[in-house]
């Protein structure tokens, strides 16, 4: 069985990759809004991931759109939240982790922004991204290279991803 060590602080968290497990520590609550309870908290947002249908990141954008009302991929502000969001990704797919996360780049100015539209505050990319290879890698996924990392990645590419609200409650 693989394992998995986040660097929280000072605070190292091991968690096991095997997908029957359940993730007890930071693993999100359910959200408690009505009708969404199979989604969870993470910051002040509900998510939930999407394993299937793999879509690209335009067409997984549009899916969260149509999925709840504010709804967008979601946007990452701290080490918890991308913790929580690692964490929720193993869960349901730990043998192919990488997703789509809502952010991209804005017209090639290695200056990237949320489809949420909340502020670019926090990022965790793999070391040496992002490198927008060929002109033509401007959306981000996590889990590529390194389980809990960002890369830019090509947008045409189909993937599993999250989808987020804002938790109003």
């Amino acid at each position: 069985m693989k394992m998995l060590v986040l660097l929280m602080g000072i605070l190292a968290v091991t968690y096991a990759t095997d997908p029957k497990l359940n993730f007890t520590s930071n693993f999100p609550r359910s959200c408690p809004l009505k009708n969404f309870s199979d989604w969870y908290v993470v910051g002040s947002y509900c998510v939930k991931y999407f394993g299937q249908p793999q879509l690209n990141f335009s067409e997984a954008e549009f899916f969260c759109r149509k999925t709840v009302i504010g709804g967008h991929m979601v946007s990452v502000h701290s080490e918890e939240a991308n913790s929580q969001i690692l964490v929720l990704t193993m869960k349901f797919n730990a043998s192919n982790p990488r997703i789509w996360m809502g952010g991209l780049e804005l017209f090639r100015t290695n200056r990237f922004i949320w489809t949420d539209g909340s502020d670019w505050n926090y990022d965790a990319w793999v070391p040496g991204q992002p490198d927008n290879t060929a002109n033509i890698e401007d959306c981000v996924e996590m889990n590529w290279k390194a389980n809990g990392k960002w890369n830019d990645g090509k947008c045409n590419l189909e993937k599993p991803f999250i989808c987020a609200f804002k938790n109003r409650v």
